[in-house]
């Protein structure tokens, strides 16, 4: 979860399986006092992602507050969301691979 991704780096989070989440709304990571102990729940069923996807983040303090994040899914393409569904590059193509075998 970021304020913004540079092309590459969204890129190779994508080929790792790994969502971007691009904040959107007025929240600054580096203001907020985040914590160590602090933990981000993001609910989202692989089957429901689409590019560019609003996604709502929920941050829990240590001491119980919680604090809710507009974000969006920095994923622009279909081929993208297929990707992070098979958890990245190494397990489509290992997918893909068995597959044919099968």
């Amino acid at each position: 979860i970021a304020r913004s991704f540079e092309r590459i780096h969204r890129t190779n989070l994508i080929g790792m399986g790994v969502l971007p989440i691009e904040i959107t709304d007025a929240f600054v990571p580096a203001e907020a006092g985040i914590r160590p102990a602090d933990r981000f729940h993001v609910n989202l069923d692989p089957e429901s992602l689409t590019p560019n996807l609003d996604i709502r983040v929920t941050w829990t303090g240590a001491d119980g507050t919680e604090c809710s994040i507009t974000c969006r899914a920095a994923v622009e393409t279909v081929a993208e969301v297929e990707l992070l569904r098979h958890g990245g590059v190494l397990t489509a193509i290992l997918k893909r691979t068995l597959g044919r075998r099968a």
